[in-house]
């Protein structure tokens, strides 16, 4: 069964996520071209967006929809080491030397247990 949200807790992600991605309520609205107060009653909870407007701010914030409520999906095996290999390249996420060598240590770890198999 899908979890309900109350408009209040609907409210407060999306009040949650726009300020976390760093907009205010007017760069936010004028980005969408609606008024900010409309953006202000969506975060209020006296008014909710369409489906459509919905997806649009969290792109425009960078976030994905299922997981700011809640239904974060899984990643694969494949996925994680593939945002490991992307982390490490310092294109993304920039890792500090320690977390780089605790990487190869497991790496190495890992190598060299197969090859005693």
């Amino acid at each position: 069964m899908a979890k309900e949200f109350s408009k209040q807790e609907i409210a407060e992600i999306l009040k949650k996520t726009r300020a976390g991605a760093g907009y205010t309520q007017v760069t936010a609205s004028e980005a969408i071209g609606r008024k900010r107060q409309t953006l202000s009653s969506w975060e209020t909870g006296q008014s909710q967006p369409d489906a459509n407007t919905l997806f649009e701010l969290f792109d425009l914030y960078g976030a994905s929809v299922d997981e700011a409520f809640g239904f974060k999906k899984e990643e694969t095996l494949d996925e994680q080491l593939k945002d490991v290999l992307y982390a490490l390249s310092g294109d993304r996420h920039e890792l500090t030397d320690e977390e780089k060598q605790d990487i190869i240590d497991t790496y190495n770890f890992v190598k060299n247990k197969k090859q005693k198999q």
